[in-house]
C-alpha cells in the first residue's frame, strides 16, 4: 500500500489548511453553530483560527459572566445574537445601559 496515504499524513494536511481559508468557512453563511463548535474540537490550530476570526455568534449563556467570556474568548465578534441567552441577564444588560 505505498501509494496510499496514512490517516496520520491526511489529518496533518487538514489540520494545517491555511487560517484565512479556514476563517472563510467559519464566517460563511449557513454555517451553524453546531458547525462552528465542531470546527473548533478537531485540533488546535483550528480552535485558535476559528478564535481569532469568528465574526458572528448566537450563544446560548446561562449568565452575564459567560456572555464576557465570549467576548475575551472571540477578539473580532462583530455580531453576538443574545437573544437565546437567559433573561434574567438580558434584563441585568439593559440595567447597566
Amino acid at each position: 500500500m505505498s501509494g496510499s496515504r496514512s490517516a496520520d499524513e491526511s489529518f496533518r494536511e487538514w489540520s494545517s489548511l491555511p487560517a484565512d481559508a479556514l476563517a472563510h468557512v467559519v464566517n460563511s453563511a449557513g454555517v451553524s453553530q453546531s458547525d462552528v463548535a465542531a470546527v473548533r474540537l478537531v485540533c488546535v490550530h483550528w480552535r485558535r483560527t476559528t478564535n481569532g476570526h469568528l465574526k458572528s455568534l448566537a450563544p446560548a449563556c446561562a449568565s452575564l459572566e459567560q456572555a464576557s467570556l465570549i467576548a475575551d474568548r472571540f477578539p473580532f465578534l462583530t455580531n453576538c445574537d443574545l437573544t437565546r441567552c437567559d433573561t434574567s441577564g438580558m434584563s441585568c444588560l439593559r440595567r447597566a445601559a
